[in-house]
């Protein structure tokens, strides 16, 4: 899906839809095997632990203070993973939003298999 939603650009997912930078808040660590309905409930999860972009019940405003997830698969290029998944990991694009973030995320799946990945080690 990312891959051919970018294909005309070749440019990552974020690049495609984003309107402006899209500073790092939050690093995700992840593998891909879990189902996406459980990836964006832990993610869901978490905005409502942090409150983050909660609503006044008074006003109706939200409080302004979002957060930016940085998630590989929308973050890096898929057109030129070279330039993103490196020799080196720590001058990856990785290391980079991890340097960047205010804090991290893991998606734990239902089975843990995340702990036996060597990246979400990694991170």
């Amino acid at each position: 899906i990312i891959k051919k939603a970018t294909e005309s650009y070749e440019c990552s997912f974020v690049e495609l839809i984003a309107e402006a930078p899209q500073p790092t808040t939050y690093f995700v660590s992840h593998w891909w095997g879990e189902p996406i309905s459980d990836f964006v409930a832990c993610l869901q999860q978490h905005v409502n632990d942090r409150a983050i972009g909660v609503q006044d019940d008074e006003t109706g405003d939200f409080d302004g203070e979002g957060a930016f997830y940085w998630v590989c698969a929308y973050a890096n290029n898929q057109w030129a993973l070279s330039k993103d998944v490196t020799y080196d990991p720590r001058e990856s694009s990785f290391q980079k939003a991890i340097d960047m973030a205010r804090g991290g995320l893991t998606i734990i799946d239902r089975e843990g298999v995340v702990f036996t990945r060597i990246w979400c080690s990694f991170e």
